[in-house]
C-alpha cells in the first residue's frame, strides 16, 4: 500500500509564499475506499468516492454544502457530469441526475446495457451525461 499523502503544513507553504484557503476531508472510508473524480464547476469541487459517494464542496470556502450516496456502493460509475442545475452521475446502469445545489435526487433511469467505463462524460442542456473517451 503506498505511503498515504500529508498535509503541508503551513509553515512550509508559507516559507513558499503559499497560504493554505480551508482544509476539508472527503466523505470516504478510507480502509475500503479511495476519491475517484474531482470535478471542479462553477465554485462548487464535487468529489466522487468509488462507494458511491458524492459530495459538493464550496471552493471558496471549503464548506460540505452535501454528501449523498448515489447509486450502489461497488458498483462502477462515471465521472459527474455539471451544468448550471444539475449534476449527473452513471452508477453501473442506472443515471441520476440531482439538483447540484442540494443533492437531491430529481430522478433516476436504468439505461439498458452496461455504461463505457470511459474517463469523461459530457452534460449539456438537459441531456444526459454520455462517455466520451
Amino acid at each position: 500500500m503506498p505511503p498515504r499523502a500529508q498535509i503541508i503544513p503551513e509553515t512550509t507553504a508559507a516559507r513558499h509564499g503559499l497560504a493554505r484557503q480551508w482544509f476539508n476531508q472527503a466523505d470516504v472510508d478510507l480502509s475500503r475506499g479511495r476519491v475517484t473524480d474531482l470535478v471542479l464547476d462553477r465554485g462548487t469541487l464535487f468529489v466522487q468516492t468509488d462507494q458511491a459517494i458524492l459530495q459538493a464542496i464550496d471552493a471558496e470556502t471549503g464548506q460540505t454544502l452535501w454528501s449523498v450516496q448515489v447509486g450502489r456502493r461497488g458498483h462502477p460509475s462515471l465521472r459527474p457530469a455539471t451544468n448550471a442545475d444539475m449534476v449527473a452521475v452513471v452508477n453501473g446502469s442506472n443515471l441520476f441526475v440531482l439538483n447540484r445545489h442540494q443533492g437531491k435526487v430529481l430522478w433516476q433511469q436504468a439505461i439498458p446495457g452496461a455504461p463505457a467505463l470511459g474517463r469523461g462524460s459530457a452534460i449539456c442542456g438537459s441531456t444526459f451525461p454520455a462517455p466520451t473517451g
